[in-house]
C-alpha cells in the first residue's frame, strides 16, 4: 500500500508537470500573439507552484506518519531531485537540513555549505526585517507563505524567486519541518516589466499597431488604434484587414501576405475607414513576425491628416512667398561664405530655360564677371569680418546693354549671406537727366540774365546798321564793312537764340501741325543744305497724328539734325527721314522712366555716317560739347534740338554705333485735333500809317531806334522810359493811342502789367510785346499765352514795321 502511494505521489508529481505542459499547449500558447511570450512563462510558473508544491508537501507528510518505508521515500526524494526548482527542506528552528541540486545551481551554494545555516544565507537586504517577520509569523502558525524574495547568490548577484513555503507536522501534529519550494523568475520578471513596458509604449505611441493573422483577421491593436478608428477593442478584434481599409481588398490578401512574407515589409498609403464611416488618410507600414509555430504581421498605420494639412499649409506660405516676391524687383541670392549660391530669388539678369541652374551650386566667379566677383567676394568678407552689412555697386551687360545695381551684403547666423541686389539703371538715367536739366537750368539762368540786355545791344547794332547801310550806298568798301557788322550781328543773334533754346527759355507759339506738311516743305531747302552726294529719302507715313508745336523750332530741330548727319557722311551717304505713329506702352516706360506712356507721333532721321561711340553718346546734347575741331562748330546745335523738343513735350533717343551711322528718334505727344494749315509767307513791302503809337522800352537805344523807324513811317510815336511814363505820357495824351508797343521786362512793371492796366482805360488798344527774354510775364512753361503778339529781339526796321501794320489792320475782335 505504502509503495502504490509513494508512486501516486511520484506519478502526481510527474502528472502535474505534464499537465503544466498540456496547459500551456492548449490555453497559454494560442493566447501568445496577444498577451505575449513573456506572460504564459509568468503562467508557466504560477501552475508549476500551484501544482508541485502541494504534492511534495502531502508525501513529506505521509512519509513522517509511515517511517519504515525508507524504498518508497528514495525513489520520491530521487524524482524531487529532478525538479527545475529549489527545494530546502529545514527544521522547525529553520536550519537547513536538505537542499536539492537545483538549489545549487541557482544560488551556487553546495549542499554542504547550506546544511545547519538558515535560509538567511540567501538574504539580499533588500526586503526589511518586517517582511521577515512577518513570513516566519504565518509559517510558525501552520499557515502556507507565498510570495517573492529578492535573493543574494553566492557570487553576489541578486535573483527573483517565486516561493511557497508550508509547514510539515509530525505524527502528534506538531510542526516539525518546513519545506520552501522555490523558482527563479528573475529573467521572467525582467521579461515581463519590458514586456509591460512595451505594451505601454505601443499603447502610447500616436501611430496605431495592429497585429494580423494569416487570415486577414486583427489579433491585436494598440490604444491609438481604438482611438483613431472609433471602434472599441473588442470589436475591433472581430474585423478582417479589407472591412477596416480599402488599400487591400479581400481578394488580393493572400497575394499581399505572401507578398510581405517573402520580402520583410511592405510600405503603401490609403485611408482606415472609422466606426462613423469616414476617412483617414495615412501611410502603413507591414512588417512580418514570425513566433514559432505561428506567424503575424505587424501593421503600422501613421495618421497623415496633420502632415497633409502641415503641407499644405507650407505649399500656401510658399506660394504666398513666391507671390510677396514676385513683387519686389530686386534680386536676393544666399551664398555660403566661399562664394556658392545656396538660394536665390532673380527679379535680374534677364531670363532662362532653366534660371535656377544658372546659380545654384555654383561660385560666383562661375557667373558674374572676374571683376563683378570680386566686388561680391571682397563685401562678404567684410561683412563676416565686421558682422555689419555691406554696401557696393557694379555694373554688367545684360542684352547688350549696360546695367548698374546697388548690392547690399548682409551677414547671416552660421557662415551663410544675404547679398540683395537692386537695378539702379533708371535711377542712373534719371540723375543723369537731372544733372543735364541742371546743367541746363544754370546756362539757361546765365542766358536769361544776359539775353535780354545782349538782345537789346543787339537790336542797336543791327537797326543802326540797317541805317548806315542805307545812307552810305556811294561807297561800296563802307557798305561792305558795315555788311560784316550786321553778319557778326546775326551770328550773335542766332547764339542767343541757341542758347534760349537748349535752356527751353525760348518763346514757343504752337499750331496743331501735320508732321508731314512741315517736313515736305522743309524738305526743298534740306536738299540745298546737305549737298548733292548726299541722298535725301523721306518715309513718311499715311494717316498721320497731330501734334502742338512750334513749325518754325521743328525746322530748326530739321535743319541741327541734317547739318549733323551731313557733318558726319564728308564723302556722300544717305540720309533718311521718317514719321510714324507710335504707342510707348509700360514695358517702355520701364526702360526710359522719364518718358509718359501714351500715343505719339515720331520723327526719325537716320545716317549711313561715321556714327558713334557709347562715351560720345553720353555726352551729345550738353551745351559746347562737339567732336569737330575748333572753329568748326559751337557744339549748340544737338542742345538746341533737345532743348526745342523738351520744351515741346517731347523726348528724343539716339542709337549709333562707330561706322555704322546715327539714328535720331523724336518722340511728340499726339492730339486730337485735326491740323491746321501752315500760310505761306508772302513777301509785302512793309508801310506806314497815321496812328498814334506809344513804345515804352527802358533801354535808350532800342528805344530810340523803334522811335525813328515807327515816326519815319508816319506814325506818331509817344516814348516812355518805364511802365510809370508810359501810364503818364498816356493820360496826357489828348486824342486815341492806337498800339502799345512795349518791352517785356522793365523797373517797377512788367510790360504785361502794363498793357493790362492801359487796355483798361483805351478800349481797343493793340499791344505788341517785344523782349529778348520774356521770363514768365507772357509765357508759361515756355508757350506764348493766346492771343498775344510777340517780336523776339533783336527785331529788324522791316519785321516790325510789317506786324505793326498787320496788328493794326486786324479787326478788333482778332484781340481776343
Amino acid at each position: 500500500m505504502l509503495k502504490r502511494e509513494i508512486v501516486a505521489h511520484s506519478l502526481g508529481i510527474i502528472a502535474g508537470i505534464f499537465a503544466i505542459e498540456l496547459i500551456s499547449e492548449l490555453l497559454i500558447q494560442p493566447a501568445l500573439p496577444q498577451m505575449g511570450k513573456v506572460t504564459g512563462a509568468v503562467l508557466q510558473g504560477i501552475l508549476l507552484s500551484l501544482v508541485v508544491t502541494p504534492v511534495i508537501v502531502r508525501v513529506l507528510v505521509r512519509q513522517r506518519a509511515i517511517p519504515d518505508r525508507a524504498n518508497e521515500l528514495t525513489l520520491l526524494w530521487a524524482a524531487v531531485e529532478q525538479l527545475p526548482v529549489t527545494v530546502v527542506l529545514t527544521d522547525a528552528n529553520g536550519h537547513i537540513e536538505y537542499v536539492n541540486p537545483a538549489f545549487t545551481k541557482i544560488t551556487g551554494y553546495l549542499p554542504e555549505e547550506a546544511f545547519h545555516s538558515t535560509p538567511r544565507l540567501l538574504k539580499s537586504g533588500v526586503q526589511d526585517e518586517e517582511f521577515y517577520r512577518g513570513l516566519w509569523g504565518s509559517i510558525r502558525s501552520g499557515r502556507d507563505w507565498r510570495g517573492e524574495v529578492v535573493n543574494r547568490r553566492k557570487d553576489g548577484t541578486l535573483y527573483v524567486q517565486e516561493l511557497v513555503i508550508q509547514p510539515v507536522r509530525d505524527a502528534q501534529g506538531q510542526i516539525a519541518n518546513f519545506v520552501g519550494i522555490g523558482q527563479d523568475v528573475t529573467e521572467r520578471r525582467q521579461t515581463q516589466e519590458a514586456l509591460e513596458l512595451a505594451q505601454l509604449s505601443m499603447d502610447q505611441a500616436t501611430d496605431m499597431i495592429l497585429w494580423v493573422n494569416s487570415d486577414g483577421r486583427f489579433t491585436y491593436a494598440n490604444a491609438s488604434a481604438v482611438r483613431g478608428t472609433g471602434y472599441p477593442l473588442d470589436e475591433l478584434l472581430t474585423l478582417s484587414v479589407w472591412e477596416l481599409t480599402d488599400a487591400v481588398p479581400r481578394e488580393s490578401w493572400r497575394s499581399t501576405w505572401e507578398g510581405v512574407r517573402q520580402t520583410g515589409s511592405l510600405r503603401m498609403e490609403g485611408s482606415v475607414r472609422r466606426k462613423d464611416g469616414s476617412a483617414l488618410p495615412g501611410e502603413v507600414v507591414v512588417t512580418h513576425l514570425n513566433l514559432g509555430r505561428r506567424e503575424f504581421q505587424c501593421a503600422i498605420f501613421r495618421d497623415l491628416t496633420e502632415r497633409q494639412r502641415s503641407e499644405e499649409a507650407l505649399r500656401e506660405s510658399e506660394a504666398r512667398h513666391r507671390a510677396l516676391l514676385r513683387g519686389v524687383p530686386d534680386a536676393i541670392f544666399l551664398l555660403d561664405s566661399s562664394g556658392v549660391f545656396l538660394d536665390y530669388h532673380l527679379a535680374q539678369f534677364g531670363q532662362s530655360p532653366e534660371p535656377r541652374e544658372r546659380f545654384l551650386g555654383r561660385q560666383l566667379t562661375e557667373v558674374l564677371p572676374p571683376n563683378v566677383a570680386a566686388r561680391f567676394q571682397a563685401a562678404m568678407t567684410e561683412a563676416q569680418r565686421s558682422g555689419a552689412t555691406q554696401e557696393f555697386e557694379y555694373s554688367l551687360v545684360i542684352d547688350a546693354d549696360t546695367r548698374h545695381f546697388e548690392a547690399r551684403v548682409v551677414p547671416m547666423e552660421g557662415a551663410t549671406l544675404t547679398v540683395v541686389s537692386r537695378d539702379i539703371t533708371s535711377r542712373r538715367t534719371l540723375e543723369t537727366q537731372l544733372r543735364q536739366a541742371q546743367k541746363m537750368e544754370a546756362v539757361g539762368q546765365l542766358t536769361g540774365g544776359i539775353a535780354h540786355d545782349f538782345n537789346n545791344i543787339l537790336m542797336a547794332v543791327v537797326g543802326y546798321t540797317d541805317f548806315l547801310l542805307a545812307a552810305i550806298k556811294g561807297s561800296p568798301q563802307l557798305v561792305e564793312d558795315v555788311r560784316e557788322i550786321r553778319k557778326a550781328a546775326d551770328r550773335a543773334t542766332v547764339l542767343i537764340r541757341q542758347l534760349l533754346a537748349f535752356s527751353r527759355r525760348q518763346v514757343l507759339v504752337p499750331q496743331l501741325l501735320d508732321l508731314n506738311a512741315v517736313i515736305s516743305e522743309f524738305g526743298k531747302m534740306l536738299k540745298r543744305l546737305i549737298g548733292e552726294d548726299v541722298s535725301l529719302a523721306l518715309h513718311l507715313a499715311d494717316d498721320l497724328g497731330t501734334v502742338r508745336a512750334d513749325p518754325g523750332q521743328l525746322e530748326q530741330v530739321l535743319m541741327n539734325l541734317a547739318l549733323n548727319a551731313r557733318d558726319a557722311m564728308p564723302t556722300g551717304g544717305t540720309l533718311d527721314i521718317g514719321t510714324a505713329n507710335v504707342d510707348l506702352d509700360q514695358s517702355y516706360v520701364q526702360t526710359h522712366p522719364y518718358v509718359p506712356a501714351g500715343r505719339y507721333v515720331a520723327l526719325w532721321v537716320s545716317d549711313s555716317g561715321s556714327g558713334m561711340s557709347k562715351e560720345t553718346i553720353s555726352h551729345l546734347f550738353e551745351p559746347f560739347f562737339t567732336t569737330k575741331g575748333i572753329g568748326k562748330g559751337t557744339g549748340l546745335g544737338l542742345a538746341t534740338v533737345y532743348g526745342i523738343v523738351k520744351q515741346s513735350g517731347g523726348h528724343i533717343s539716339v542709337y549709333s554705333e562707330p561706322d555704322q551711322g546715327s539714328s535720331f528718334k523724336i518722340y511728340l505727344p499726339m492730339v486730337e485735333e485735326a491740323a491746321q494749315s501752315i500760310p505761306a509767307a508772302i513777301a509785302v513791302a512793309p508801310t506806314g500809317g497815321q496812328e498814334t503809337i506809344l513804345v515804352a522800352d527802358d533801354d535808350d537805344s532800342v528805344r530810340a531806334l523803334v522811335r525813328r523807324v515807327l515816326a519815319d513811317q508816319g506814325y506818331t510815336v509817344l516814348a516812355a522810359s518805364s511802365p510809370a511814363t508810359a501810364l503818364q505820357a498816356a493820360r496826357e495824351h489828348v486824342g486815341r493811342i492806337d498800339l502799345l508797343v512795349t518791352d517785356v521786362v522793365m523797373p517797377g512793371q512788367s510790360g504785361r502789367q502794363l498793357a493790362d492796366e492801359l487796355t483798361a482805360v483805351l478800349p481797343g488798344l493793340r499791344v505788341l510785346y517785344m523782349s529778348g527774354y520774356t521770363h514768365d510775364a507772357i509765357v508759361h512753361r515756355g508757350i506764348l499765352d493766346a492771343g498775344l503778339h510777340y517780336l523776339s529781339k533783336p527785331v529788324t526796321a522791316e519785321v516790325l514795321l510789317r506786324t505793326v501794320r498787320n496788328l493794326l489792320d486786324s479787326p478788333a475782335d482778332a484781340e481776343s
